[in-house]
């Protein structure tokens, strides 16, 4: 017989972004973790996607960004 545990575990939002705007979007409405691609690398060519360089500024704004709940 399977038992179940109960985990307390927080469900956590994961946002695709492809663009600036999909980024804030996700930014601005909590997404808890967001995923992206390079323009020259990536799973999700027909996203705009982004330069490394860009992928660094968005990580340095998510990270400073105040959290919602």
């Amino acid at each position: 017989m399977m038992t179940q545990q109960k985990t307390n575990k927080k469900t956590e939002l994961l946002a695709p972004v492809g663009s600036l705007e999909s980024f804030f979007a996700a930014l601005e409405n909590g997404a808890d973790a967001m995923y992206c691609g390079l323009k020259e690398f990536s799973a999700r060519a027909k996203a705009e996607n982004f330069t490394l360089a860009e992928v660094e500024k968005l990580t340095a704004q998510a990270s400073t960004s105040p959290s919602t709940p």
